[in-house]
């Protein structure tokens, strides 16, 4: 008999994808829920702590309750295409744009839209290792999420996913890039300073003059406003030679230069900064021919610094593996029912 992994526990699994010993589920053209959902399917996977009980499954017919640790939603329409992967034929999970939909009730909008960049960047967190930042491919991509969203009209979640997607990036790095473009380019009213347009490590075609001083054709910049030429450099120190890094880093700040971008090197401090941000953000806003127009500040510094928590004082919701399992389990508590498949979505 199949189960299908859902909400919380398809979450915490696609998380460890992209790390040692996990299978990367394969889509499946599945759209119908399997009628029951067994633990049993997944003890492997709960004895390894990558699980937290209650697991949550996907079927669809309602079950009497039982004393089986799991929460069983109910589907009680065929899924959207894209809906299932395979993890074993036994073993199946909502896709990551599902998942993205069914976990998004028990976030923040700021902590959503973290998630939706992490799925859709180059990077996972896994705190059982020692270097807990791990690389990988992108589960998938915001334009699928957002295509997803409009296949899943009248899901629960799905109106407060599809409106995430409109401030994710994809091919983030890390929880700190995910931050800083974020900080850049949500509205003013979620404490942003509204600088739309930047991309996210894509590769930049540099000019004959550039390339003969690189060595290369394209270089990949953290974050970059096309249009405006401009170019935001995250000073990381991610190498342990010194050297290496400096000569590194002005070979891309030269290379880039002689393209005709403006680079703009942004530290740690800077970016915990108001200040430092606010004048960084003008230069931008400057190059790119547009005013950054506070017209509240009280508010605006109110709501940023609201932003700037969840961002960058909280160690990153990245690194909070069972946060959502406690949200979820505290939730389910208050409500002692499941999350109806169909339930009004008033959180979106």
């Amino acid at each position: 008999m199949t189960s299908l992994l859902s909400h919380i526990s398809a979450f915490e699994y696609w998380r460890h994808v992209g790390t040692p010993g996990f299978i990367v589920p394969k889509p499946s053209r599945t759209t119908i829920a399997p009628p029951s959902f067994a633990v049993s399917d997944f003890d492997w996977l709960v004895n390894t702590s990558v699980l937290s009980r209650p697991l949550h499954g996907l079927t669809s017919i309602k079950h009497k309750r039982t004393n089986e640790p799991a929460v069983r939603h109910v589907a009680y329409q065929e899924l959207p295409f894209g809906s299932v992967c395979s993890i074993s034929p036994e073993q199946r999970i909502t896709s990551p744009e599902l998942t993205i939909i069914q976990i998004a009730p028990l976030l923040s909008f700021t902590e959503l839209v973290c998630i939706i960049c992490e799925f859709c960047g180059l990077f996972t967190i896994n705190e059982s290792l020692e270097n807990p930042l791990v690389k990988r491919a992108p589960l998938t991509s915001v334009a699928k999420i957002a295509a997803f969203c409009q296949r899943a009209k009248g899901l629960t979640g799905v109106a407060k996913a599809a409106k995430a997607t409109k401030y994710a990036h994809d091919r983030s790095r890390s929880p700190m890039e995910t931050a800083t473009i974020l900080l850049f380019t949500l509205p003013q009213q979620r404490g942003g300073y509204s600088l739309s347009g930047a991309r996210l490590n894509r590769k930049i075609t540099l000019s004959p003059k550039a390339r003969k001083m690189a060595g290369i054709d394209r270089l990949e910049p953290d974050i970059a406003w096309p249009k405006a030429k401009i170019i935001v450099e995250y000073d990381s120190k991610a190498f342990h030679n010194q050297e290496a890094r400096i000569s590194n880093d002005a070979r891309r700040k030269n290379a880039f230069t002689a393209s005709g971008f403006r680079v703009i090197t942004l530290t740690s401090a800077q970016l915990n900064s108001k200040t430092e941000m606010d004048k960084i953000a003008a230069h931008i806003a400057a190059a790119a021919k547009k005013r950054v127009r506070i017209a509240k500040p009280a508010t605006f510094y109110a709501k940023q610094k609201l932003l700037r928590m969840e961002l960058l004082h909280c160690d990153g919701v990245h690194r909070k593996q069972h946060a959502l399992s406690e949200r979820a389990g505290q939730q389910l508590e208050r409500t002692k029912t499941s999350l109806s498949w169909l339930a009004d979505d008033d959180l979106a």
